[in-house]
């Protein structure tokens, strides 16, 4: 069976996702964020969010949000598709870079970001915390 990536109707349709992902983690913002599901027929395994940062001086700027996936169908490149779809749906709305940040004990995701292009950089307010890396992308 293969797996097939769509946009969430709804945000609170991540809900269940995020639950399963990160059990003792906070819940992550759904307004102002776009948000993609991966499916295995009936059953979604994946999802992940970008966020428009309106309120930031390039315009152009959106934020690679949460992103999990079930543990049983880790190791399959679902993260990296997650990736590109949220890079082709930024195209769309012409967005010209995208930013995000990752635990830094998280290599899976660092390098899943790294792999399809994103780079490090130091932000000049490190909104997430010491222990964070910071990556971008031009589109």
């Amino acid at each position: 069976m293969t797996y097939r990536i769509q946009r969430a109707d709804t945000p609170v349709a991540v809900l269940p996702l995020d639950e399963a992902c990160f059990p003792s983690d906070h819940r992550p913002a759904l307004e102002n964020s776009i948000w993609w599901v991966v499916w295995r027929g009936k059953e979604p395994v994946a999802y992940a969010g970008l966020r428009l940062c309106q309120y930031h001086e390039n315009k152009g700027l959106g934020f690679l949000s949460r992103a999990g996936v079930i543990a049983k169908h880790r190791g399959r490149g679902l993260q990296k598709r997650l990736i590109r779809a949220r890079e082709a749906g930024a195209r769309a709305l012409g967005l010209t870079d995208l930013v995000t940040y990752v635990a830094h004990w998280n290599s899976a995701s660092i390098n899943s970001l790294v792999a399809c292009g994103y780079r490090f950089y130091r932000p000049a307010d490190r909104w997430a915390g010491s222990s964070s890396v910071y990556l971008r992308k031009r589109l």
